[in-house]
């Protein structure tokens, strides 16, 4: 858990630099680079917390004060949960790993992004690439809110928003949320049934089966 929001840290603050980066090539409303201002400041905030907690230990301190008023076993889940957690932010503080990682993270979403523009492409939608990069930065920020699974509403509201910026009809971008979600979501599932039905079920439906005799 403590890598995956180490991961998803990365990836906001990525797409909250997005519209910096394009402010020469593309005239944005104030509105969107003032919610990628709050995004990055929680989002550099957050982090630079956990380095100087994990590196001085201030995270151990407050926890063992909460375990030493709470129940044993209580206590004893809540420690092990922690120290897990702690374990997957730790790798923050390894510098040598933030320049790659950070490389990685903004060569991902401008791929990921090439997935936007080309279905502009397919729906006949007059936008360039970088409207794309901008598309993506609001559904991004936007499906960190809490959603349904496969934040599906999110998606698609924010998804329409962000084609308003270009002028783009509610009908029209709602069409293209559809298939952008469809498209995203229908593969991933199908993949992760196959390998789930391939390994995961099948090996815990053998270990519960019972022994003949």
């Amino acid at each position: 858990l403590g890598s995956i929001v180490l991961e998803r840290a990365f990836d906001g603050i990525v797409l909250a630099l997005t519209p910096f980066i394009l402010l020469a090539l593309i005239d944005l409303p104030h509105w969107v680079v003032r919610i990628s201002i709050a995004a990055l400041t929680v989002l550099l905030a957050g982090l630079l917390t956990m380095v100087f907690a994990t590196r001085r230990g201030w995270t151990e301190e407050w926890l063992n004060r909460l375990a030493s008023v709470l129940p044993e076993l209580v206590a004893h889940r809540l420690r092990s949960i922690a120290e897990e957690f702690l374990h997957g932010m730790k790798s923050i503080n390894h510098a040598g790993a933030l320049l790659p990682v950070s490389f990685l993270s903004v060569l991902c979403w401008f791929f990921h992004g090439m997935y936007f523009f080309l279905l502009f492409e397919a729906l006949h939608l007059n936008l360039s690439f970088w409207a794309a990069l901008i598309v993506q930065m609001v559904i991004g920020l936007g499906v960190i809110l809490p959603a349904a699974p496969g934040y599906l509403g999110n998606f698609e509201y924010f998804t329409v928003l962000s084609l308003a910026l270009f002028g783009i009809s509610h009908e029209s971008a709602f069409a293209y949320a559809l298939l952008a979600h469809i498209f995203q979501f229908v593969p991933v599932i199908a993949v992760g049934l196959f390998f789930a039905l391939r390994n995961g079920f099948q090996q815990q439906v053998e270990g519960v089966r019972p022994q003949a005799g």
